[in-house]
């Protein structure tokens, strides 16, 4: 029997595609993401070409260590398994920002408070827009 060891995850999604995916959401291409993750030699930039045209099997572990570094709002378990969110934000955030050691303290109550923030924000523009609509009413 072929089972996988019970510590590992199954991946639900090929490398290449989890790639483009959060090349996507970051709106980044494959040289922007290369300057990005700080690369100096041109070899890298080719690597991370083969592995968004599907030459290079996988992303390795330092890849997406230092992906996850550089923008900690993508998701280090869709990034290494294809679960759940590409895109943290808020608590989530946060939690993975903690879990990882990313940033300093002040940073991650910076970044927690600004999300909260945001959703507030879009919180009064729904509120706004019902009140209005009932008093059209």
């Amino acid at each position: 029997m072929n089972k996988e060891i019970e510590n590992k995850e199954e991946i639900l999604i090929k490398d290449r595609d989890r790639l483009k995916v959060i090349m996507r959401e970051l709106n980044i291409n494959t040289y922007g993401l290369y300057k990005a993750l700080g690369y100096k030699n041109q070899g890298s930039v080719t690597n991370i070409g083969k592995v968004v045209n599907g030459r290079k099997v996988k992303m390795g572990a330092k890849f997406i260590e230092r992906l996850i570094k550089k923008f900690p709002q993508v998701s280090m378990k869709y990034a290494k398994y294809g679960k759940g969110e590409v895109i943290l934000s808020g608590k989530a955030k946060v939690a993975q920002m903690n879990a990882l050691g990313l940033g300093t303290d002040s940073e991650r109550q910076l970044t927690f408070e600004q999300e909260t923030r945001i959703l507030l924000e879009e919180i009064n523009k729904k509120l706004d827009l019902l009140l209005e609509k009932n008093n059209m009413m």
